[in-house]
């Protein structure tokens, strides 16, 4: 019939974009998961940069806080956080995905609200945006500490109004300082999580664009040409599409095998 032409050529048309394009970019972009994905997994890369963003977030809250304390040891503060949250294994805690981190963190809060004068420093930097009126309620000497506490057993109708009073400010204070501190790590979630992704899907553009590139040269032509500086442009964009598909493919794949 007069249609089977034309319907004939557009399928021509259409494997040979298949075989010619599509192919060699999803084969690029397969080469390039797989490249990152390996570097990650041979290199500590999450560690380093996880490391880095913690760090960088408790000097800089550590800077915001220093009107109201001028004391603050930051390195101390590094120090207890990672005894507290992995027992001094720093490697274990920073390679940890960025949830199961700040869990840790937010676990290691309530000790540090258990003994505040231990873990002043560490306090200081994760409550610097707390009222200084409840971080003085909050940091007293063990045996007040230990007063309080005794006071929060007994039941209610064995206190005076004045220990009602000093039990309601204690634990009004405490509780504001601990929520500060997981809305703070929380924050802090949100903005690694954001980062790593982004130079994560980065790194696969440009990886993309180099490999493209090379493909380019071993074919003969010149990347000056506008056909390869298209192809080369495609091989990115297609690859950044896929970055996040293929990430949490293989996220996901992960976690059933654990």
């Amino acid at each position: 019939m007069i249609w089977d032409q034309p319907a004939a050529q557009g399928l021509q048309s259409l494997t040979h974009w298949i075989l010619i394009v599509i192919l060699p970019l999803i084969g690029i972009a397969g080469l390039t998961m797989a490249i990152i994905q390996t570097a990650k997994n041979m290199l500590p890369l999450r560690q380093w940069f996880q490391r880095d963003c913690v760090n960088s977030w408790l000097a800089a809250r550590a800077r915001s806080a220093r009107s109201a304390s001028p004391a603050i040891n930051v390195e101390q503060a590094k120090t207890d956080l990672v005894h507290l949250a992995t027992a001094g294994d720093s490697g274990s805690l920073y390679s940890l995905p960025i949830e199961q981190l700040c869990g840790q963190i937010n676990a290691a809060s309530q000790v540090i609200l258990d003994y505040p004068v231990r873990y002043w420093n560490l306090l200081r930097c994760l409550a610097s945006q707390s009222n200084p009126d409840d971080l003085a309620a909050v940091n007293v000497d063990p045996k007040t500490l230990s007063h309080r506490k005794e006071l929060l057993r007994r039941a209610a109708t064995d206190l005076t109004n004045d220990e009602h009073d000093e039990v309601d400010d204690f634990v009004g204070a405490r509780n504001r300082v601990s929520h500060q501190i997981q809305r703070a790590v929380d924050a802090l979630q949100i903005s690694i999580g954001f980062r790593w992704k982004f130079w994560m899907q980065l790194a696969s553009i440009i990886l993309s664009a180099v490999l493209a590139a090379l493909a380019v040269i071993a074919s003969g032509h010149s990347l000056s040409s506008a056909h390869a500086i298209g192809f080369i442009a495609l091989a990115a964009i297609f690859s950044g599409i896929l970055a996040p598909i293929v990430r949490d493919l293989v996220a996901s794949i992960e976690q059933v095998r654990t």
